[in-house]
């Protein structure tokens, strides 16, 4: 893991460096699971107090019509929702039990709920994996985590591939 404790700071409480409240953005890929597993040692550390998981699923309205699928909206989404939830285990798996963990799962553009996300619930920290995009996929497609980087109000951890 390359997370050095207590290389990342924001305020002095009691002594230790640490954030109040964490954001980890999951998405089931490998280096989702890395910051999960950065912050469940941050939080064991006293880095931060309270850690988050947040699935944000992009589910279009009309991508039901866009697919030739013959299958209703409602069932498409109860499908997605089936995988969002096997996301969010997987992530819960790799934290453990001994740390108490809120759970958000969001449909949305994933760059802008997490943003609105961490300004709406006062988030200080925003910890995500990286997929590490080439360049030309980085140019014509952006990266969810280049747009939170650059957009969000708080400090962001970017935990690389």
């Amino acid at each position: 893991m390359n997370f050095v404790p207590g290389m990342l700071c924001k305020r002095r409480e009691r002594g230790i460096e640490m954030f109040k409240k964490a954001l980890v953005a999951i998405d089931g890929s490998e280096p989702s699971l890395k910051a999960v597993s950065t912050a469940k040692a941050m939080f064991k550390e006293g880095s931060i107090q309270s850690v988050t998981l947040i699935n944000v699923i992009p589910f279009p309205k009309d991508l039901a019509e866009k697919t030739k699928i013959r299958i209703s909206e409602k069932e498409l989404r109860q499908s997605v929702e089936t995988a969002a939830a096997e996301i969010m285990n997987k992530s819960l798996q790799a934290v453990g039990s001994d740390i108490e963990i809120e759970k958000i799962t969001e449909f949305g553009p994933p760059a802008e709920v997490i943003l609105q996300t961490a300004e709406k619930g006062d988030y200080d920290l925003i910890i995500m994996g990286n997929r590490g995009l080439n360049p030309l996929n980085r140019l014509l497609m952006g990266s969810v985590s280049s747009r939170v980087l650059s957009l969000a109000g708080c400090s962001v951890l970017i935990v690389k591939e």
